[in-house]
């Protein structure tokens, strides 16, 4: 009878900590879902932009401008897409694992997706940057009149310094400091079980 109910025991608490990773499973897929649609509009935007080749700007016969530019554009267009890559591979493969894979797999899953999360963040985060970077040596060689040019420079790089002070006080406000997850130790051993049985015998 005890050993029917230390099983019994452990089987809920089994399926109560998978309940939780689910919960932290659907947090990642729908975080990464959020970055593959930005990324890939972004992307789009700058797939768009590297196609123009005629200028008469400013600095048009400028080949240090152009460079920067079409750098800047070819830059923003990959880190978008590894953003996108990366998202849409854990949103496939992440899952999967969880679903399919031997016991442990949705520990294994979660941690995984929270890893490569930081990553997608930051490949997408430097794609905006860069984005950022093409459109204001786009002002220089697309645009023949200084003040114009100047007036859209001098309000990129505020609105660039605003995205840096937006993204860093919103990360502070945010910031977890200490990480709850849905990890009860079942998957390695039965130590939490046997605390929980202990509990009940006092």
């Amino acid at each position: 009878m005890l050993a029917a109910d230390k099983a019994a025991l452990e089987t809920e608490l089994k399926r109560k900590a998978l309940e939780i990773q689910d919960k932290e499973l659907n947090f990642f897929v729908t975080n990464f879902g959020s970055i593959a649609t930005q990324g890939a509009l972004l992307g789009g935007f700058s797939f768009s932009a590297l196609t123009l080749t005629s200028f008469k700007g400013l600095q048009a016969n400028n080949v240090s401008f152009k460079i920067a530019y079409y750098a800047c554009t070819t830059l923003a267009m990959s880190f978008q897409l590894v953003a996108v890559l990366m998202s849409t591979l854990c949103n496939m493969w992440g899952p999967g694992l969880a679903l399919r894979g031997p016991e442990g797999s949705m520990k294994t899953a979660v941690d995984g997706m929270k890893i490569e999360q930081e990553w997608a963040i930051r490949f997408f985060a430097l794609g905006v940057f860069f984005f950022h970077m093409s459109s204001l040596c786009y002002a220089w060689v697309a645009f023949s009149e200084g003040a114009v040019a100047e007036v859209v420079t001098v309000i990129l790089l505020v609105f660039l310094v605003m995205f840096f002070v937006a993204a860093i006080r919103i990360h502070n406000k945010f910031k977890l400091k200490k990480t709850v997850s849905g990890a009860f130790g079942v998957d390695g051993g039965r130590l939490e079980a046997h605390r929980l049985i202990a509990g009940q015998k006092k």
